[in-house]
C-alpha cells in the first residue's frame, strides 16, 4: 500500500473487533486483492444502522465470507485472496513461546493480531520499552534522505522509554515541536535496529529523526545533572486589568490559586493577571557552563515570563520551566510573570450574581456546562512552587 505522502505498507493489522462497516470492508477486499497482507479477526456486524437494518450486516457477513473464506482463527489461519494474504490467529503446529493467557480471545482462542505478526516474521517499526501502562503513539515518515518518527506520551506524567526503530546506518536527532530546537540523541545500532533513550515529560511529544550518516555504531551523550538551586517564596504583588471584577491590585503571602481567594472579584477573576516579585540571585548559581531555568511548578493555564524586563517566553504546558541564563544576574532580580486562566471561572461566577455585579454581558446562557456559582471551578493563577534550577552536563565543571 502507497499513502499519498509516499510511505508505503506491506501489512495491514486490524483492531480486535467484530464490526466494521461495510464501505470500509470494501475497500479492504480490494487492498487484499491487490496484494495487501490482512491480520486480524473476522468482522461479523457493522456498528452502524446507515445503509439500514439488517442489510448493513449482512452486508458485512457477505464480505467476511468473501475475504477470510472459512477461517476460524484457530484451526484454519490463512486464506488467499487474489494476490493478497489473509491471516488470523497461529497456524496449526507453530508455537509461540508463553503467550499471555490475557491476550488470548476468550471466544475464539485466538491470539492477537501483534502475535500472529511475530509469527510471520515481520519486525515492527517502532517499539518502546518502558512502564506497563505507558501510553506511547507514534506514527512514521520516510523523505527522499530522513526517516521522521513522531513520538507522543498520552500519560499525565513524565516517562522513562527506551524506543527501537527499524533504522540502522544513521544517528539519531530529536526535533522539538514545541521550540523548534535540535538536539543530539544517544542511540546504540544493533542488529538493524537503533535504540534511542527518550525521556519523555508529560504529554510530550518529539521527533526521532534519522538523516546524518552515523559515524560510530553508538553515541552516549552525556548526563544532565539537575539541581534546585533557590526556592522563590514570599509574597507576591498581583495586579488585575480595570472592569473585570478583580481589585486592581492584592498582594498574595503566598502562591495559591484565585478560586480559594476570599475576594470574590479574585475567585472568579477569567482573564490575564500580572505577578511581580524581586528575587536575590547569589554568585554560586552561575557556575562555569552552568543554564539557569525558571519552574513555575503549576499554571492555571499559561504564563508568559519575563525577567529584568526581558522577555524570556510564554509556557503552555508542563512542564512549566524556561531557561533565564541570559537575563537573570547575581543580586536582585525582577520578576514579571502573566497568568491568564480559562472564562469558565467568570461565567460561573456572573451566573449567581445579581445584573449590577456581572462582568460580562451575558452570564454563558441557563443550563450546565459550568454548574452553578462556585461550582466546577479550574484552578487559577501562577500555583508553584516557584523555583530556580541549575543544569550542567558531566563535561561540564560544577
Amino acid at each position: 500500500m502507497v499513502l499519498p505522502d509516499g510511505m508505503s505498507y506491506r501489512v495491514l493489522v486490524l483492531p480486535q473487533i467484530a464490526r466494521i462497516r461495510p464501505e470500509l470492508l470494501r475497500k479492504i477486499r480490494d487492498l487484499v486483492a491487490g496484494g495487501v497482507t490482512l491480520i486480524g479477526p473476522k468482522p461479523n456486524l457493522s456498528p452502524s444502522l446507515q445503509g439500514g437494518y439488517p442489510r448493513a450486516d449482512a452486508e458485512v457477513q457477505a464480505l467476511a465470507n468473501e475475504i477470510w473464506g472459512d477461517l476460524d482463527g484457530v484451526q484454519r489461519n490463512r486464506h488467499f485472496v487474489g494476490k493478497g494474504l489473509v491471516t488470523w490467529g497461529l497456524p496449526p503446529g507453530l508455537v509461540v513461546a508463553q503467550p499471555d493467557p490475557q491476550l488470548i480471545n476468550p471466544l475464539t482462542g485466538a491470539l492477537p493480531p501483534e502475535t500472529v505478526q511475530a509469527s510471520l516474521n515481520l519486525a515492527k517499526d517502532a517499539e518502546f520499552a518502558g512502564p506497563l501502562d505507558a501510553s506511547i503513539v507514534w506514527i512514521h515518515r520516510r523523505t527522499s534522505d530522513a526517516d521522521i518518527y513522531f513520538v507522543a506520551n498520552r500519560r499525565d506524567r513524565a516517562q522513562e522509554i527506551g524506543a527501537r526503530f527499524r533504522v540502522a546506518g544513521k544517528e539519531a536527532e530529536l526535533w522539538h515541536p514545541d521550540t523548534g530546537d535540535i538536539e543530539p540523541a544517544s542511540y546504540t545500532i544493533e542488529n538493524g535496529r537503533t535504540t534511542v533513550p527518550l525521556h519523555l515529560e508529560a504529554r510530550e511529544s518529539v521527533f526521532v529523526v534519522f538523516r546524518l550518516p552515523a559515524a560510530h555504531p553508538s553515541r552516549t551523550l552525556p548526563p544532565i545533572t539537575s539541581k534546585t538551586v533557590a526556592t522563590v517564596t514570599g509574597s507576591w504583588d498581583v495586579s488585575f486589568p480595570p472592569k473585570w471584577g478583580a481589585p486592581d491590585k492584592v498582594q498574595l503571602g503566598q502562591l495559591e490559586s484565585w478560586t480559594t481567594n476570599a475576594d470574590e472579584g479574585v475567585k472568579y477573576f477569567s482573564g490575564t493577571a500580572t505577578y511581580t516579585k524581586s528575587v536575590q540571585a547569589a554568585p554560586s548559581w552561575f557556575g562555569q557552563g552552568a543554564r539557569l531555568w525558571l519552574d513555575l511548578g503549576a499554571v492555571g493555564d499559561i504564563a508568559e515570563v519575563s525577567v529584568n524586563g526581558k522577555t524570556a517566553g510564554i509556557l503552555w504546558k508542563p512542564p512549566y520551566r524556561i531557561e533565564v541564563t541570559d537575563s537573570l544576574k547575581p543580586g536582585a532580580n525582577q520578576l514579571e510573570i502573566k497568568v491568564t486562566n480559562q472564562w469558565n471561572n467568570r461565567i460561573a461566577g456572573d451566573r449567581g450574581a445579581t445584573p449590577d455585579k456581572r462582568v460580562l454581558a451575558q452570564a454563558g446562557g441557563r443550563g450546565g456546562g459550568f454548574g452553578g456559582r462556585g461550582g466546577g471551578l479550574a484552578n487559577s493563577g501562577l500555583l508553584g512552587p516557584v523555583t530556580v534550577v541549575a543544569t550542567t552536563t558531566a563535561s561540564s565543571p560544577n
